[in-house]
């Protein structure tokens, strides 16, 4: 009776040449359906991009592009953004949109490229991106752009929507308390000087060990394939389980990895800095899987 359970539980064989064809026909499905996705996404960049300059959410009557993305495409505000900037960059450079057909660069390098690049200079990054990793292409990218800026006397600053609304509201209300037209200049001037002037007493209580860390690491965060600007130091070793403020302790973080990724419990940095970290990744994930079993 035993083997007689057990034989039925066993599922027959597979004949080989018969598993085989099963497999290729799927492979030749997923194939199929990697391109059907890709020719999608042309037509989806297209049509956000032309949602996007006619402001078709406000046609529709919903409060911003974000509330549209969020309550109707069910996509992120900042994912919808970046594929119709990618899109409108792909317009001003056709070379651009042949080496992305061509497979020589992925999506995210060519969204680099059109975002820093000037049209007179996608060819050339577009040869020097299929040797660089995303992280090396944006960081080379970013030094240029700031050595630009410091040859000419002017700076660019990529804001979200939101920051930029913001940022447009401070220079009406300056604008509007002074009673005369400021230049961006001097709306930019008057809101560092209000910051410094709010913040001084903090200023002279400087936390000038992690200033040092952040010299030591670059100013980035050393989390690998993260390029975002370093803002916190954080303790390897937590001071409430004994951990100390000696360097080796100490590593510098983006925000989202220090608040979200660290502190959220999504992931783990152990070992000593610079050259001697440990980095465990989805953790959450890994503790759900043990709950479950």
């Amino acid at each position: 009776m035993r083997s007689g359970l057990a034989w039925q539980r066993c599922p027959p064989p597979r004949h080989p040449r018969r598993a085989e064809r099963s497999t290729l026909a799927l492979s030749r499905e997923l194939k199929g359906h990697l391109e059907e996705r890709r020719r999608w996404d042309v037509l989806f960049g297209q049509l956000i991009m032309l949602f996007q300059s006619i402001r078709g959410w406000h046609l529709l009557g919903f409060a911003n592009f974000g509330h549209y993305c969020e309550e109707v495409l069910g996509m992120g505000e900042r994912t919808a953004a970046q594929r119709a900037a990618l899109e409108r960059g792909l317009v001003r450079n056709p070379v651009l949109r042949q080496a992305l057909a061509e497979k020589r660069l992925s999506y995210e390098k060519a969204r680099l490229i059109a975002r820093d690049a000037t049209p007179e200079e996608v060819a050339t990054w577009i040869e020097k991106a299929q040797g660089l990793t995303c992280v090396e292409l944006r960081r080379q990218l970013q030094e240029r752009g700031e050595a630009q800026m410091c040859a000419r006397g002017q700076f660019n600053v990529w804001l979200t929507t939101t920051a930029a609304g913001l940022l447009k509201g401070a220079f009406r209300a300056l604008r509007a308390a002074a009673k005369r037209w400021k230049w961006a200049e001097e709306c930019l001037v008057a809101l560092a000087a209000h910051f410094v002037w709010t913040c001084k007493h903090l200023l002279k209580r400087a936390r000038t060990l992690q200033r040092r860390i952040r010299d030591r690491d670059r100013h980035v965060c050393q989390v690998p394939g993260c390029s975002r600007a370093a803002v916190h130091a954080h303790h390897i070793i937590p001071k409430s389980k004994g951990g100390t403020d000696d360097e080796w302790n100490l590593v510098s973080l983006c925000a989202n990895h220090h608040l979200h990724g660290i502190h959220g419990g999504r992931m783990r940095v152990t070992g000593r800095a610079p050259d001697g970290l440990v980095w465990e990744f989805d953790l959450r994930q890994s503790y759900a899987a043990t709950a479950v079993a």
